[in-house]
């Protein structure tokens, strides 16, 4: 299952809107983020994705295989006429999504991701994949403040899901 853990990455932007519950309008926010990292991710999603849009080097492209030190490793696109990026129907919701800030964890901020979705995963040869997606969230006016001067920046996050909470708290 998708999760992340001080993840380096983008926020691309911030929608601010609201949301109608019953008879009330809650402040909204769609947060797009982007994250450039190895195609194991793709393995988060579906055992098999990975496998499909990539493949080992073969003598054509050593070199690609070579810069990683694996000749073995999936790095070539297996269908390099695929249209990127690809779209993942992929909903997940029970999530906690952390902005880490600071050395201290003072100044983190904590929001409940309501929904997760509209993933995009833009494959490049080599091995790497752009994956970007939508968090929905209730953040405060405080909050939004502060949100709204990390877009276009890099952020670190985290992304945890109802299983990998209930193991933190655990411990």
């Amino acid at each position: 299952m998708f999760s992340l853990q001080n993840a380096q990455t983008k926020l691309d932007s911030i929608n601010i809107r609201s949301e109608l519950h019953g008879d009330e309008h809650v402040p909204a926010c769609d947060l797009k983020f982007t994250l450039t990292t190895g195609n194991e991710i793709l393995s988060e999603f579906d055992p098999t994705l990975r496998g499909w849009l990539y493949k080992a080097a073969d003598s054509e492209n050593l070199d690609l295989a070579d810069q990683a030190g694996d000749p073995n490793r999936l790095s070539v696109l297996a269908h390099p006429l695929l249209a990127m990026p690809i779209k993942w129907a992929a909903e997940f919701a029970g999530y906690t999504l952390h902005f880490h800030w600071g050395a201290t964890g003072k100044n983190d901020i904590e929001l409940e991701a309501k929904q997760i979705d509209g993933f995009r995963f833009d494959c490049k040869d080599g091995g790497s994949v752009d994956v970007s997606w939508r968090v929905i969230v209730h953040p405060s006016e405080r909050e939004v403040g502060r949100l709204c001067g990390m877009v276009q920046q890099t952020v670190e996050i985290s992304l945890l899901g109802p299983e990998a909470e209930d193991g933190l708290r655990a411990a």
